[in-house]
């Protein structure tokens, strides 16, 4: 049996029984799926998964029961503006925290801090960094070696290293902007001087195959006045030709602290 204790109410809540979800946690299958071993699996974390979990397991014959208690901590970061919102020369503040249960809240020899993506300590005027035991803030001004930069939050508990978490500041490279406006321009340009060199040659066509038609027209007049009478005056109309018009085309009991990680975003 899995149960969770929801620090809000201060009640217990059976999840799991004989390996079977309760109806009324039949939509947590999505979120939580139980493993051969009677282990507990949780996707998509967030931080109101953190908490504390029990485990029971009655062993048939013996009477016996094997209680864990498990407390789920979970790392996130979050940003400020968000990252659809960063560009170069923007400044941004990185927020990294540890999310826990209140029975086990952050010890005293638990830290929080940013390092860079190789693991060394940040080091320079343009980080500002704020850090209280179970948090800590990265602040800097964006330069353009900070594009796609990796930046990592790790907990450790004395020398070892409980969890990490990386954030990338993903923003549009202004140079580039500035080649596609410019490859956009240039695009443009040649298909106008194209359109106008084809209208041009159109118009060429349907003049030299109207000439042609009147000069055809007019041999024929000239060839039926031989024999005439000089008195006589034969007319003749020559209609415009149609040449050059086109037809339109067809046109997704023992107590184990697990440590998580997550990302979100303001």
């Amino acid at each position: 049996m899995w149960s969770y204790h929801n620090q809000t109410s201060g009640t217990n809540i059976e999840l799991v029984i004989e390996g079977k979800f309760k109806k009324e946690n039949e939509k947590e299958p999505r979120k939580l799926k139980v493993g051969s071993d009677c282990s507990l699996h949780i996707n998509n974390l967030t931080t109101a998964d953190t908490g504390q979990y029990f485990c029971r397991l009655y062993r048939e014959g013996s009477g016996h029961t094997d209680a864990t208690r498990i407390f789920l901590s979970l790392l996130s970061i979050s940003s400020s503006p968000s990252v659809t919102e960063l560009k170069i020369g923007s400044t941004v503040t990185l927020h990294c925290q540890l999310h826990s249960h209140s029975h086990r809240p952050c010890r005293d020899s638990m830290r929080v801090t940013w390092v860079s993506e190789t693991g060394n300590p940040l080091q320079g005027a343009r980080y500002k960094v704020s850090e209280t035991q179970c948090s800590s803030s990265l602040t800097l001004t964006l330069e353009r070696s900070d594009r796609n930069m990796k930046w990592r939050c790790q907990l450790t508990e004395g020398e070892e290293q409980k969890a990490s978490l990386s954030y990338t500041t993903s923003f549009p490279d202004e140079n580039m902007i500035g080649v596609w406006i410019g490859s956009g321009v240039a695009i443009c340009i040649a298909v106008v001087f194209l359109v106008i060199l084809a209208v041009k040659y159109k118009r060429r066509k349907v003049e030299r195959e109207t000439a042609f038609t009147q000069d055809t027209r007019s041999d024929t007049v000239t060839n039926q006045n031989k024999g005439q009478s000089e008195d006589t005056v034969t007319y003749a109309v020559v209609n415009p030709s149609a040449a050059g018009k086109r037809k339109p085309g067809r046109k997704t009991a023992e107590s184990e602290t697990e440590y998580a990680t997550i990302n979100t975003s303001r």
